[in-house]
């Protein structure tokens, strides 16, 4: 049976190195994502820690500073002989201490909800794993751009397993939530809401927060699960557009059916009369 060259496929060499391109800016961009979740969860807690640190070293000395006025203050008012000048004093007291109050202390925020040894594990594991096949997609750009074998081969490889990898990595992410959104509620109240007098008000706070909680888990697994699942579209473009039969041509060095064609044509073309003419110059 005579294969019909007007259907075979044709050697595509721009969509091969149009994905090599791809593969260098989205494994570059997707590598850059993961050393930045990883710095975030493993550097965020000890970062966390020094702020609060620093935060309670500058309350010390705040309360220090004032102590020291406040001492001065009441010399003074030991010190002065009528009631005007007494006056006088206690108003700069109060002036001196409105402005304490209106300057408050930093934020304490620690980022404690991302301190626990599972999240940094799998941190740790997902940037091993995913900046191996990021540099994988990223090489397998430069083999694509040159035509390479190799780098078709590559990039179906490096797709292949990052498309179970990211998913595996959103399956796993989601008992972590609940323990997030926990923590995370916790320290925002030890930061916004100090401890009530009032025990309904104390209940009350309670149970708002307990809502809050649950949509905070509710947020972390959309964010962890939707992002994983959105990164894990680009691989299923990468195996579909690496498996077109004109990219595997284009890699291979093969000729398509036409230059066949208009090579031989070439050929033919040539008359006889240009044939006769060089064997009577020879």
């Amino acid at each position: 049976m005579i294969d019909d060259p007007l259907n075979a496929p044709q050697a595509e060499p721009i969509t091969a190195k149009s994905l090599g391109y791809l593969n260098l800016v989205f494994g570059s961009l997707f590598l850059l994502a993961v050393l930045y979740e990883a710095g975030v969860v493993l550097a965020m807690p000890t970062f966390g820690r020094l702020m609060t640190w620093a935060q309670s070293q500058q309350q010390e000395q705040r309360d220090a500073q004032w102590s020291a006025r406040r001492e001065q203050f009441q010399a003074r008012l030991a010190a002065a002989e009528s009631d005007e000048e007494r006056e006088v004093i206690a108003a700069e007291q109060t002036v001196v201490s409105m402005g304490e109050v209106s300057n408050p202390a930093w934020f304490g925020f620690s980022m404690s909800f991302l301190d626990d040894p599972t999240l940094r594990t799998g941190a740790t594991v997902k940037l091993g794993v995913m900046s191996v096949l990021n540099g994988l997609l990223i090489a397998s750009g430069f083999g694509l751009i040159r035509l390479r074998r190799w780098g078709r081969s590559t990039a179906r490889l490096a797709a292949l397993a990052m498309v179970p990898a990211m998913l595996g990595f959103a399956v796993a992410s989601v008992p972590l939530a609940p323990g997030m959104a926990e923590r995370w509620t916790v320290e925002l109240r030890d930061s916004l809401f100090p401890p009530m007098p009032d025990d309904d008000e104390t209940a009350a706070i309670d149970a708002e927060l307990a809502q809050y909680e649950q949509g905070m888990s509710r947020l972390f697994v959309a964010v962890m699960v939707g992002s994983q699942g959105l990164l894990a579209v680009y691989p299923v473009i990468v195996l579909v557009v690496a498996s077109r039969p004109g990219v595997r041509l284009a890699v291979a060095g093969r000729l398509a059916p036409e230059a066949h064609e208009q090579r031989s044509d070439s050929h033919r073309s040539i008359s006889p009369e240009a044939t006769s003419t060089r064997h009577e110059e020879r």
